[in-house]
């Protein structure tokens, strides 16, 4: 029997520990990557933003949103600055 994959974005997901929770969930097999949020690269391709995902994640980075996020995800995790 198989389950529902858990929908994940990650916020901040654009900068170094983001980058690399973005890498984490995509190999993840009970997670799915649904979106990728930063502010500051909000508006760019993924691929552009994250180069080293040009051609594995397609889509732009989204603003943060937080309606958004509770109603596209299961699970958000944050990499944001302190």
């Amino acid at each position: 029997m198989t389950s529902k994959p858990i929908r994940a974005i990650v916020v901040g997901g654009t900068g170094y520990t983001g980058a690399e929770l973005v890498r984490l969930v995509l190999g993840h097999p009970s997670l799915e990557l649904v979106s990728i949020v930063g502010n500051t690269s909000a508006g760019q391709a993924v691929g552009d933003a994250l180069p080293s995902l040009r051609g594995v994640v397609d889509g732009v980075v989204q603003p943060l949103d937080p309606d958004a996020i509770a109603a596209q995800a299961d699970v958000s995790f944050c990499a944001l600055p302190h």
